[in-house]
């Protein structure tokens, strides 16, 4: 009898060990399309902890209540000619204070690893009246190719349980200032934001989250823990930048801000599949297939918003295909709703005339009032 118990718990060790093997991504895993999107559910927790960190761990999202939704779609680059080495590129927006920088940021995948390369921003000039005085006073943000000076691997190959890296790069804006009351005519200037990022895979087992059919599904999971750290400086005429004119933008010198996130990978799945976003206070994931064949075929389409960009004066179609959205807020960078308006199915949204060009937040609220799904969409 001693013998069969023992036999059975050298099986039950056996077992365990062997649903539990060694997780490995290297580049085989990752074969990143050139054009795809993304949507990742998220839920906002107060008091966020980190997720459980070692080997054979695991961890259960199925029981998150999200309540927004994040699209991105990432575009071809493969024909770019600036970029040559890049395998896509996603478009974004960056803010410099409150004005709003529009840019194309460029990825590659290759045996090293899967980075982001560099930027391509689109020339802007914004008066800035509201903030020297001055009814001839601007800000031009110079467009154009910006690489970057380093590089700073979002994974590395293979990647396993243990790995770490550190990487950074110098993530720099161009621009040009006229402000009489300093005398500055078009006088260039730089942002420099020094990015420093460490990475280490502190988790490896299994991770169960709700699949594309309803259900729910465990995969194979690493969970690498991120520390940024972005330290700005800027200069104008080749010197600091005065006190006095940093006042006024609302800047500080040397201006740090630190983040700390958790992202979980998966092999066969390209971009990460979770995230623990611990200075945001948030949870996300992506819906996936049971089986992975695609990116943009295992990511859940709840909504689809066309065209985007928009032109003022024209209409935004607006395809409801998973959610019953009753209510659209357009929303401006600071928070100022812009336009609101019922909606019912398939819709379409008029942009007025006078909506001003540049980046928006658009809502998507259940008949409950709860918010649903949130897109980017740019007015031009």
């Amino acid at each position: 009898m001693k013998g069969v118990l023992l036999l059975t718990a050298i099986t039950l060790i056996v077992n365990f060990q062997i649903s539990f093997s060694q997780v490995v991504i290297h580049k085989a895993d990752f074969q990143l399309e050139s054009s795809y999107e993304t949507s990742s559910l998220l839920e906002y927790k107060a008091n966020l902890q980190p997720p459980s960190n070692g080997d054979n761990q695991t961890w259960d999202l199925t029981n998150l209540n999200a309540t927004h939704v994040i699209d991105e779609e990432y575009k071809d680059a493969s024909s770019d000619e600036f970029f040559t080495n890049a395998t896509n590129y996603k478009e974004t927006v960056y803010l410099l204070n409150d004005f709003i920088i529009e840019s194309k940021d460029f990825f590659v995948a290759d045996e090293q690893g899967y980075s982001k390369i560099g930027r391509r921003l689109t020339e802007v000039e914004f008066p800035i009246v509201q903030i020297t005085g001055g009814a001839n006073d601007k800000l031009k943000v110079n467009g154009g190719n910006v690489p970057f000076d380093n590089r700073l691997d979002y994974i590395k190959f293979p990647l396993e349980y243990e790995n770490t890296w550190t990487g950074g790069y110098n993530r720099v804006t161009n621009f040009e200032l006229t402000v009489e009351g300093f005398g500055l005519n078009e006088t260039p200037g730089v942002l420099i934001s020094y990015i420093t990022e460490t990475r280490t895979v502190v988790g490896s087992g299994k991770l169960t989250l709700p699949n594309k059919d309803g259900g729910v599904m465990t995969i194979d999971a690493l969970l690498i823990e991120v520390n940024n750290t972005e330290v700005d400086s800027v200069f104008l005429g080749g010197q600091p930048a005065p006190p006095q004119l940093m006042t006024a933008f609302n800047l500080t010198q040397g201006q740090t801000d630190s983040e700390n996130y958790y992202v979980y990978y998966s092999p066969g799945y390209t971009q990460s599949v979770a995230s623990y976003d611990i200075t945001g206070g948030f949870i996300s994931y992506s819906v996936l297939a049971s089986v992975s064949t695609s990116v943009e075929s295992d990511m859940l389409n709840l909504s689809n918003i066309y065209p985007n960009p928009v032109k003022s004066g024209s209409m935004l179609n607006i395809s409801n295909t998973k959610f019953n959205i009753s209510n659209i807020v357009l929303v401006d960078q600071s928070g100022k709703i812009v336009l609101e308006n019922e909606i019912s199915g398939n819709s379409n949204l008029s942009i007025p005339n006078t909506v001003t060009s540049g980046a928006y937040l658009l809502n998507s609220y259940d008949s409950n009032g709860t918010i649903i799904s949130t897109n980017k969409i740019i007015i031009e």
